[in-house]
């Protein structure tokens, strides 16, 4: 006589990530739907206990990142990115499993946006007509200074 005994898993293990916390950078400017990097978790049950989605739960208040798809834990841009508005993204990332009562862990994912050179100066300050009149300074004097500001880092 032989006994088949078939063990069901109970979802007892939470998602684990791999790192405790991600470090990424982003261009500003680049393309939606651009990558930007891949969160990876395990999950130590079997079956759909350990088939896992991944959210960004925080720190995303204008949309800027997603996760696409779900499944994946792969990171792009949802839409535009400015330096000039935010530069650094403090993203709570979390990882559910797909159990009737499911368990969940999360990780910080800091993504950092770099500068493009994409804001002109501007000068300011700047009276709309100099007069300076001949004879009243040496030559080599200095009769007017300008400033100029650009929004852009460095």
């Amino acid at each position: 006589t032989t006994v088949y005994i078939n063990l069901l898993d109970v979802n007892d293990n939470d998602p684990a990530f791999e790192r405790d916390r991600y470090y990424t950078f982003v261009w500003e400017g680049v393309p939606i739907g651009t990558f930007v990097t891949q969160i990876t978790a395990t999950d130590a049950d079997s079956g759909k206990n350990s088939r896992l989605l991944y959210d960004i739960t925080s720190g995303n208040p204008d949309g800027a990142f997603i996760i696409d798809p779900p499944s994946t834990g792969i990171v792009k841009t949802r839409r535009g990115i400015d330096r000039e508005s935010r530069d650094v993204y403090r993203l709570v990332i979390s990882a559910r499993d797909s159990a009737d009562i499911p368990r969940s862990a999360s990780v910080i994912l800091k993504v950092h946006v770099f500068d493009a050179n994409d804001n002109a100066p501007e000068f300011v300050g700047l009276d709309d007509v100099v007069v300076v009149k001949e004879g009243c300074s040496p030559i080599g004097s200095e009769v007017f200074t300008v400033r100029a500001a650009d929004r852009d880092g460095g």
